[in-house]
């Protein structure tokens, strides 16, 4: 049976931002990427937190808080004459990408499933 999901969009190569164009990239860290997708994130903070998991365009380091994280890279972002129409575009063209580093559960089952068990002896 053919699968009947459409396609997820792919993440471009490079985003333009502020009027320079940057290599788009996965996020470094599983973790981080997991913090934003389940902080309850203003939507506008979240989009910001993912263009800087993903973009090298912002200069702001992450300092253990999502929130934090995605403030500080708007108010870069916004600094740059990025407007709030392009962050969330930007921010959702990235998000799939953005959650593509993160294991879920269903994910480790279908692994788990093709593990030969130990044999006993």
């Amino acid at each position: 049976m053919p699968d009947t999901q459409p396609e997820a969009p792919k993440a471009p190569d490079t985003v333009t931002i502020g009027g320079s164009t940057y290599k788009v990239h996965a996020p470094k860290s599983a973790a981080r990427a997991a913090s934003v997708f389940s902080s309850g994130l203003d939507a506008h903070v979240m989009a910001a937190a993912i263009i800087g998991l993903c973009v090298d365009c912002h200069g702001v380091p992450w300092q253990g808080k999502a929130q934090v994280f995605g403030e500080r890279v708007f108010d870069a972002l916004q600094a740059k004459r990025v407007g709030l129409e392009s962050i969330h575009r930007i921010g959702g063209q990235l998000t799939d990408l953005a959650a593509s580093v993160i294991l879920f559960e269903q994910e480790v089952a279908g692994v788990e499933d093709f593990i030969e068990a130990p044999q006993a002896g």
